[in-house]
């Protein structure tokens, strides 16, 4: 999973001000994915399963839809 590094600074912003522990830990998968950390080391890392990885995996991608964000893999121009 690559992301454009304008789009990772945007997510490392919003992982740092949520509130919301479940928005937080979704913010810090989908980064850490993107660094290209297994999804086993991912679920270790934040004591999460590893099915929960691919969850929140899920739910970025869906939320990236619906909210038309930049597409995982595009660099900005």
């Amino acid at each position: 999973m690559n992301i454009s590094l304008e789009l990772k600074l945007e997510l490392e912003k919003r992982a740092r001000q949520t509130k919301d522990k479940h928005e937080h830990t979704c913010l810090c998968v989908v980064l850490a994915r993107s660094e290209g950390m297994s999804h086993e080391l991912i679920a270790q890392a934040h004591r999460i399963s590893v099915q929960s990885v691919y969850r929140y995996l899920a739910e970025y991608e869906a939320e990236r839809k619906h909210n038309m964000m930049p597409e995982v893999g595009v660099k900005a121009n």
